[in-house]
């Protein structure tokens, strides 16, 4: 028995190390990100027929559904631009899109139908913290060279800084999972890392979020965190900034703070021309975007930018105003389904969602590592950290 146990305990750890190099930022080279991709979709339909009874008897609800929807609508939106001038390399980028949402979903629920969300929490944090101290051991002593270079272990300067984000906010769910006392030392540790590591990438979104992810973990009321009305009013305000752009740039705050403070640019690092290009970038495309994967072949192609620099924006040139209406709908079903009383482990991520909406405003956050998280939500809400024993027996 206690070999079996062992034997399943050294299973969940390395399934769990393969989710988390699809779902979070990985340091392994891509070619190996695209193989793990493969296995672990391979392991986990293979999985999911063992679990099929509990995830339509207890999992399944308005979330799961919406989120097949955003997944069907996805297909779809790639499905109508085949063909079209910019859909080269779609067909690929889709599938590969929609088998990791598709193992990262059903793989969180195989691990809570084993009653292992602890030991996956507590994987994913220290993978996550492995590789953000391997980052930044190899970029802190040649920081000068890295920041010209921008070729961080992490990839990009925005992917270092939400990786420190992310290890904060499992810190926290791994304290919740385990019933610890909370250890200042180790808080404070990874806040200053957090902090100087964005302040030498020369990240201001980065410590916009952790400023973010503090005040709204420590200072914003639960009972408001989840309220889906909150969460909308959030996103439609960072959903307009391309419509309002020359509110903003006239605005007291923009000039005195982000121009004189911050010391940037009047046209927001460039933002301000492609905001000026959504009616010409979208023509004739609002409903169905050019399909996923597109983003940068249709920006740089059109107005010779990388990407639409707003998340919501990022959503509609890719899949469109119809499927995008499904992601929106199936982040508010999450946020109805958290239940503190139930689980309050769900706290650190709940203020993640609302942290990467905010930064949307500007930069590219619902990424699939934003749906890992609103995935773990939903399933934590759902079903807590119980364990189904009659799936291992």
């Amino acid at each position: 028995m206690k070999e079996k146990s062992r034997v399943n305990d050294i299973f969940v750890i390395c399934y769990s190390f393969l989710i988390f190099n699809i779902a979070f930022t990985s340091i392994l080279p891509k070619v190996v990100v695209n193989a793990i991709t493969l296995i672990t979709f391979t392991i986990t339909m293979l999985l999911t027929i063992r679990t099929i009874t509990f995830i339509f008897n207890d999992i399944i609800g308005l979330p799961f559904m919406l989120f097949l929807c955003y997944i069907l609508l996805t297909v779809l939106s790639t499905h109508f631009n085949k063909g079209g001038f910019f859909s080269t390399g779609a067909t690929s980028s889709t599938i590969n899109y929609i088998m990791i949402l598709i193992t990262i979903f059903l793989g969180i629920i195989i691990i809570s139908a084993f009653g292992k969300l602890k030991s996956f929490l507590l994987v994913i944090f220290f993978v996550e913290l492995a590789y953000c101290l391997l980052n930044d051991i190899t970029f802190l002593p040649n920081y000068r060279a890295f920041i010209a270079s921008q070729a961080y272990l992490l990839n990009g300067k925005f992917q270092v800084a939400y990786a420190h984000l992310d290890l904060l906010a499992l810190y926290f769910a791994n304290i919740y999972a385990k019933n610890l006392k909370m250890k200042k030392k180790i808080l404070y540790s990874l806040i200053i890392l957090a902090l100087i590591v964005n302040l030498l990438v020369n990240c201001i979104t980065g410590i916009v979020g952790l400023l973010l992810f503090i005040i709204f973990y420590f200072f914003c009321s639960k009972k408001l965190l989840r309220q889906p009305l909150f969460w909308l009013v959030i996103f439609i305000i960072c959903s307009s900034v391309p419509f309002v752009y020359q509110y903003i740039i006239d605005s007291t705050f923009y000039q005195n703070f982000v121009i004189g403070s911050l010391n940037r640019g009047l046209t927001m690092t460039g933002r301000m021309n492609i905001y000026k290009a959504v009616p010409y970038l979208m023509y004739n495309h609002w409903h169905w975007g050019y399909g996923y994967g597109t983003s940068y072949a249709v920006v740089n192609g059109l107005i010779s930018m990388p990407n639409m620099q707003n998340g919501f924006m990022e959503l509609v040139v890719q899949v469109g105003l119809i499927t995008t209406t499904f992601f929106i709908l199936f982040v508010l079903a999450v946020i109805k389904s958290v239940r503190f009383e139930k689980n309050i482990i769900t706290l650190p991520f709940l203020c993640l969602v609302y942290v990467y909406t905010i930064l949307s405003s500007f930069e590219i956050t619902f990424s699939i590592t934003f749906f890992f998280i609103c995935m773990i939500i939903y399933v934590l809400s759902r079903k807590g950290m119980e364990r189904n024993d009659s799936l291992n027996g």
